[in-house]
């Protein structure tokens, strides 16, 4: 009774994370340590488009962007050592071939000798929000030259008042 006990109590679990993953607003991926990607959620498929058997067995760098390739590469060797890695940028490209702005954090995940046999990659989309810093950064720049060229307007106008009074 103890060892069915466990079992069901072990099913219970995996039926519990495997539900979160499925219902968490960011993406999940998980990849094997060659980068072949094992898992990924329905926010997965959402962000980026593509459907879970359309990415199962890819390289995770299919989907990297041109501007950080070496992203995956520089991180699996901590990854290999154990360490996580918190909240990195990462850009993929999705279905459409449009960039998608990510956080990224990595985990290794061991098997039961302990040895790393996979990594857990939560993704969250930041695209909107960079898109907004960008816009923002943007206008602001506008509004500078915009005080800039108003400064220029009342010297301008100042000195033609000035010339004026002398004639």
């Amino acid at each position: 009774k103890s060892l069915m006990h466990k079992v069901e109590k072990s099913n219970l679990m995996v039926s519990r994370l495997a539900s979160i993953s499925e219902h968490c607003n960011d993406a999940i991926i998980s990849r094997d340590m060659q980068g072949m990607i094992l898992t990924w959620n329905r926010s997965a498929e959402r962000i980026l488009g593509y459907s879970q058997e359309e990415c199962a067995g890819q390289p995770i760098w299919r989907f990297l962007s041109p501007t950080n390739p070496e992203m995956v590469l520089i991180n699996n060797e901590r990854l290999m050592c154990g360490e996580e890695v918190k909240m990195v940028e990462l850009d993929l490209v999705d279905k459409r071939g449009c960039t998608v702005n990510l956080l990224c954090s990595m985990s290794p995940i061991k098997a039961a000798n302990g040895d790393i046999v996979s990594v857990s990659c939560p993704l969250q989309d930041v695209t909107q929000k960079k898109n907004s810093e960008r816009d923002r950064s943007q206008l602001e720049a506008k509004l500078r030259e915009a005080e800039k060229l108003q400064s220029i307007g009342n010297l301008a106008g100042g000195l033609a008042h000035h010339l004026n009074n002398i004639l």
